[in-house]
C-alpha cells in the first residue's frame, strides 16, 4: 500500500517494503514534460505526472489556457523525471517555445541523456 503524508511531504510517497513490511521506502514521484501543438502551431509547454492524461484533459477543454485552442496533438514527451529535473527542462523548453530548431536541439540532447 501506499501512504502520502503532510504537507511537508507532498512530492514524496511512502511505500511498505514488500520482504520487511515494518520498513518503509520513501520514494519520489515522477514527472513528464511535454509538448502540446496546435494546427496554428501554438505551442503549449507543461508538466505533469501522466502526460498522456493531461493531454486527453486538455483536449476536452479542462483547461482555461488552452481551451481555445485545441485540438492539440501530442509533439513531444519526455521520459519520467524528478520534480525539479522536470521543472528545469520545463523552464528551459518554454524560454525556447518559438525557436523550433532550438526545442528540436533540447528534446534530441535530453533524449540522449546530455
Amino acid at each position: 500500500s501506499i501512504y502520502r503524508l503532510g504537507k511537508q511531504h507532498t512530492n514524496q510517497q511512502i511505500d511498505r517494503n514488500k520482504h520487511h513490511p515494518n520498513t518503509l521506502i520513501m520514494s519520489q514521484k515522477t514527472y513528464q514534460v511535454y509538448i502540446l501543438k496546435n494546427r496554428m502551431n501554438r505551442r503549449f509547454i507543461g508538466k505533469a505526472e501522466d502526460a498522456h492524461a493531461e493531454h486527453t484533459a486538455h483536449n476536452k477543454g479542462q483547461f482555461k489556457g488552452t481551451k481555445a485552442f485545441k485540438p492539440w496533438q501530442m509533439e513531444w514527451c519526455s521520459g519520467h523525471l524528478s520534480r525539479n529535473d522536470a521543472l528545469r527542462l520545463e523552464e528551459e523548453l518554454r524560454h525556447h517555445k518559438t525557436n523550433t530548431s532550438m526545442l528540436e536541439s533540447i528534446t534530441h540532447k535530453h533524449e540522449m541523456g546530455m
